[in-house]
């Protein structure tokens, strides 16, 4: 159930994610682009891995450069580790991104749905979809339209969980990827030993 790629719809999408910052929450129509693309996918997971191999090689430099041990970041400055590097022309480049504001958050975005939050909404829409039948407005509405309402009633109720569901996984995408990355870690560790 992959979308064929199309190169302008692809090129869009790609230059979306592109335009984010460092933990901003990825859009929906680029998550669900993402989900159904297989070659855009494999681009976004390739540059993360990139990323990550590129920010450890930085932090280990940093660290060996100094003392052999990684430094911590000013968190007052929002300096980089790298940015205390022997290197006068990049610390000094790396000191006025800084000061001018321009760094990656230290904190961790707000704004966002809590996974307990979309956890206990996804329990009350179930609970409430499911005892929905039983109740007087419910018997009143079997009453009066008959199967007609049931049927209605559970397309409906399973169109909105699957949409609930999909808007869950959708919001909360980087927190799977990452989730996956640890596992598969993990597998190559044991497979390693």
């Amino acid at each position: 159930m992959t979308e064929k790629p199309n190169k302008n719809k692809c090129e869009k999408y790609f230059d979306k994610f592109l335009s984010l910052d460092k933990n901003e929450i990825i859009p929906l129509s680029v998550s669900i682009h993402l989900l159904l693309c297989a070659k855009c996918r494999t681009a976004v997971r390739s540059m993360s891995i990139a990323e990550d191999l590129l920010q450890q090689d930085m932090n280990e430099a940093a660290g060996n450069k100094s003392t052999g041990v990684p430094r911590k970041t000013d968190k007052k400055k929002n300096s980089f580790p790298a940015a205390e590097s022997r290197d006068p022309v990049v610390a000094a480049a790396l000191s006025q991104i800084a000061d001018a504001g321009l760094t990656y958050p230290i904190e961790p975005v707000t704004g966002r749905v809590s996974l307990e939050k979309w956890t206990v909404g996804g329990i009350i829409l179930i609970l409430c979809l499911t005892f929905f039948p039983f109740t007087a407005l419910g018997e009143w509405g079997e009453k009066v339209l008959g199967e007609g309402f049931s049927i209605s009633f559970y397309v409906l109720t399973g169109i909105s969980i699957a949409v609930y569901i999909s808007l869950f996984i959708g919001s909360n995408i980087d927190f799977f990827v990452k989730k996956i990355r640890r596992i598969k870690k993990l597998k190559r560790k044991t497979r390693t030993k």
